[in-house]
């Protein structure tokens, strides 16, 4: 579980299954600058919960917006650790 928002908008909450992508993404007008992608989440299979947040690099694309074309983060693991990686 994972929780993002983008600029001073109310945290929203995601479950990523694993091996799973997710696009998100927000309407944006060109005359509006897209404001910042933050997330946060535990960032530690062990007990008790561990803060990590980030605030993301995002990209502009036309729409229908798809993973392929966004901006790309990956999370991935090292021993009890969780990370976030961009593409």
């Amino acid at each position: 579980m994972f929780e993002y928002h983008w600029g001073i908008a109310d945290w929203r909450k995601e479950t990523l299954p694993a091996n799973q992508a997710l696009t998100v993404w927000r309407n944006m007008t060109s005359d509006v600058a897209l404001p910042p992608l933050v997330i946060r989440f535990d960032n530690s299979f062990a007990a008790g919960y561990t803060k990590q947040r980030y605030v993301l690099n995002t990209a502009s694309t036309s729409l229908p917006a798809t993973c392929e074309r966004a901006k790309q983060y990956v999370f991935t693991t090292d021993g009890m650790d969780i990370h976030l990686q961009g593409r």
